[in-house]
């Protein structure tokens, strides 16, 4: 699993904390049954500390084919939806509108997605278009130990 090192995520939570996102992607707005992406990193924020789930980022740009290919087939994928919509607090960020958090995360290529933990630590960096497949193995380790509710062993 990917880890940051410590002062990275006491960055990313002072920049989570300090400045409210000006995403404007699918904020609260979903169709029956599909994934709600926050676009204020803020209230995104807010929510998986109470709850106590990670931030799942899906970083994209508009001119993006490969983000655009992604949102269409992999996270429209039910099985995928389920995953997200039960363990993560999702939030979708374009690069346009958060170019300084999304630098500081150290996304260079797009779509990423980026798991964060409450506590502010970046534990996960799924870069480049996945297959459902793909994804669902990616983000098993963190699925299993938001089950459990305690610290994965490969995140250690």
């Amino acid at each position: 699993m990917f880890r940051t090192p410590g002062w990275i995520g006491l960055l990313v939570v002072t920049l989570i904390v300090v400045g409210e996102s000006h995403a404007r992607a699918a904020d609260a707005v979903s169709k029956e049954g599909e994934i709600a992406w926050s676009g204020s990193l803020t209230t995104a924020w807010r929510a998986a500390r109470e709850q106590q789930r990670p931030l799942l980022l899906f970083v994209t740009m508009d001119t993006c084919v490969h983000c655009q290919k992604m949102k269409q087939t992999t996270l429209k994928d039910a099985a995928v939806q389920s995953d997200l919509k039960e363990r993560f607090i999702p939030v979708a960020l374009n690069v346009k509108d958060e170019p300084e958090f999304i630098k500081t995360l150290r996304v260079r290529t797009f779509p990423t997605l980026v798991v964060i933990q409450p506590n502010g630590d970046v534990v996960e960096s799924i870069s480049g278009y996945q297959t459902p497949k793909q994804l669902r193995e990616k983000l098993a380790p963190i699925v299993r130990q938001a089950a459990r509710g305690k610290p994965d062993a490969a995140a250690r």
